[in-house]
């Protein structure tokens, strides 16, 4: 994409609250829901991508999606929908309707977290102003932060 020299679109999606969810609905359900994703968010780029536009599984609960800056928003909305379906399809879509489970964070204290929800971090890359794949991952690390801080399922988009 960098050398076609056109604008494009780079979205890091993070599932929300997963360890959460793991530690409650236990680790094969967890395990599941990556597989389901990966399946649901390759279908929703398909959909509302364009040809060539490009979902990888960067590890865990993060997945990279390559599309035009024109679609990039749309395909990580797709993506946040399938995605809802597929947790749906993992645990029931009763569990699913209650919008919520009580988990434990990170300072092992319970408290209710919002489930099912899909965050997306979408920086716009101009290929003139590109600076290297070191600053690139810094920025779309921020950005995943600033996600993260403003809820569960939010979508944002910035330059690098």
């Amino acid at each position: 994409r960098l050398g076609a020299g056109a604008p494009f679109a780079i979205a890091y999606a993070d599932i929300d609250n997963f360890k959460a969810f793991a530690d409650k609905f236990g680790f094969a359900a967890a395990d599941q829901v990556i597989a389901e994703a990966g399946q649901a968010l390759l279908l929703a780029v398909h959909e509302a991508g364009d040809p060539g536009d490009f979902l990888g599984h960067i590890g865990g609960d993060d997945f990279v999606i390559v599309s035009g800056t024109a679609r990039a928003e749309t395909v990580a909305r797709a993506c946040a929908s399938r995605f809802r379906e597929a947790v749906g399809r993992v645990i029931g879509t009763e569990a699913l309707a209650t919008d919520t489970f009580i988990g434990e964070d990170r300072d092992g204290r319970p408290r209710a977290f919002p489930l099912a929800r899909l965050s997306v971090a979408i920086l716009v890359v101009e290929p003139g102003r590109w600076t290297t794949l070191a600053r690139f991952g810094e920025r779309a690390a921020e950005l995943k932060r600033e996600a993260k801080r403003r809820g569960a399922g939010t979508i944002i988009t910035a330059a690098v």
